[in-house]
C-alpha cells in the first residue's frame, strides 16, 4: 500500500483492505460481532474504489506465495464482481499486486471487459 500511496495518492485514498481472515482467529465471539456488523466470508482483501475505463473499480484477493488458490466462496465472490462490471485479481505476493494494479490502472476506456466466466 506504501507503493499506491506514494505513486498514486489520487487512487491510494479510494483503496481499501478488508478486515476478514485475519480477524477470525479471535475467537467465535468476535466473529459473530463481526457477522453482525455486515462481516461475509470470501469477500477480497483490497478494494480500488477508483473506475477506470469500463471498469467500475478493482478487487485483489491475496494469497500466500507458496499457497492454493482462492478458496469456493473467494472464487464466487471474484466471478461475481467480475461480471458485475469490476476488474479482479489473485495476487501471491506485493509485486503481484503492484503489477494488476498498473495493468489496472492503464486500462484504456472502451476496451473490450471479459468477465470471468460461471
Amino acid at each position: 500500500m506504501q507503493w499506491l500511496e506514494l505513486t498514486y495518492p489520487d487512487v491510494f485514498m479510494m483503496t481499501y483492505a478488508v478486515p476478514n481472515g485475519a480477524h477470525l482467529a479471535r475467537g467465535f465471539l468476535s466473529f459473530r460481532r463481526l457477522q453482525k456488523e455486515g462481516f461475509k466470508k470470501g469477500v477480497p482483501d483490497i478494494c480500488i474504489a477508483y473506475p477506470v475505463g469500463e471498469w467500475h473499480g478493482a478487487y485483489i484477493e491475496m494469497k500466500k506465495r507458496n499457497g492454493k488458490g482462492p478458496n469456493p466462496e473467494q472464487a464466487r465472490w471474484l466471478r461475481n464482481l467480475s461480471m458485475k462490471g469490476f476488474n479482479v485479481g489473485v495476487c501471491f505476493c506485493a509485486d503481484d499486486a503492484i503489477g494488476f494494479t498498473e495493468c489496472y490502472l492503464s486500462w484504456k476506456k472502451g476496451s473490450k471487459i471479459k468477465p470471468l466466466k460461471k
